[in-house]
């Protein structure tokens, strides 16, 4: 590989991760209509959840990816403490209950 291309592609490829890391986080914008008429929630409440999402977001994820810097990732995605809130959030009825494992 050509010296000079090494860091215009390396450059290419940061680009586009981090592209990928923003639709990420703003999947739930577009998908908001879907989400009030699959759960029968107000708007109020639509609002209360994209809020907690985002604000859970922004406060793990430093917390996060310092953790994943210097522990073992796999570790970290198979800990029992993330398991068990994926598997409970499938079984939640309310806003509230939805909001709370969405924050964990």
């Amino acid at each position: 590989m050509q010296p000079k291309l090494y860091p215009r592609l390396t450059l290419a490829l940061l680009t586009g991760l981090n592209i990928l890391n923003y639709i990420d986080r703003n999947v739930l914008i577009p998908v908001q209509d879907l989400v009030k008429n699959e759960f029968h929630i107000s708007d109020l409440e639509l609002g209360t959840l994209a809020s907690v999402f985002f604000f859970t977001y922004m406060f793990a994820a430093p917390i996060v990816g310092w953790m994943g810097d210097r522990f073992s990732r796999k570790a970290l995605v198979s800990t029992p403490n993330w398991k068990s809130v994926v598997r409970n959030s499938s079984f939640t009825s309310g806003c509230t209950a939805r909001s709370t494992f969405l924050s964990m």
